[in-house]
């Protein structure tokens, strides 16, 4: 297979062999096209192998993601430090328009995973906006609230000085009790 062939699928997709062409074979390309199919909202779901959160393809001993391989085979190079987010946010679509090369942070931003939906808050629980002058990050790199900082720290004072006030009121107490 030269480097610069090419073919269409039934759905009117090109399929162009640049890069892939140096690790897959004909007979393998065709095998990849078996291994999944069209379901009803269009993504074209990995029937194949499957990890834990992606589809994965064998070329010999090399295990392939089956989401990037498809990728490359439509659209040729994921560029260098990006990643492929699925817009779709099905891990085990394939189809090369519900993948996007982003940055890992924007992957990340653009996730339903705790990390992502943490970073798309824009206030805090209590209703107090994340602002340069209200955030500030803890030692593990979490935003938090400074207005709500401030008042736990308050309440933790006032317990603590509480505290200090019934236990002087008891050594007061004893102390007379005892005379």
């Amino acid at each position: 297979m030269s480097g610069a062939e090419s073919w269409h699928t039934e759905d009117g997709y090109t399929v162009t062999a640049t890069l892939v062409h140096s690790v897959m074979n004909e007979k393998q390309i065709i095998r990849f096209f078996t291994k999944f199919v069209v379901v009803e909202n269009g993504c074209w779901e990995w029937q194949g192998d499957r990890g834990p959160r992606y589809g994965q393809f064998y070329i010999n001993p090399r295990k392939l993601m089956a989401h990037r391989l498809a990728y490359e085979l439509f659209r040729g190079d994921i560029p260098e430090g990006l990643q492929l987010d699925h817009l779709c946010r099905f891990t085990f679509c394939i189809r090369p328009d519900h993948l996007e090369p982003v940055t890992g942070r924007e992957n990340i931003h653009r996730s339903n995973a705790p990390a992502g939906r943490n970073a798309r808050k824009t206030h805090c629980i209590r209703g107090h906006e994340f602002t340069p002058l209200n955030t500030y990050r803890d030692s593990r790199g979490n935003r938090q609230c400074q207005a709500c900082n401030k008042a736990r720290k308050a309440r933790y004072y006032e317990e603590v000085e509480r505290d200090r006030r019934r236990i002087r009121r008891q050594e007061a107490k004893a102390a007379e009790s005892c005379s």
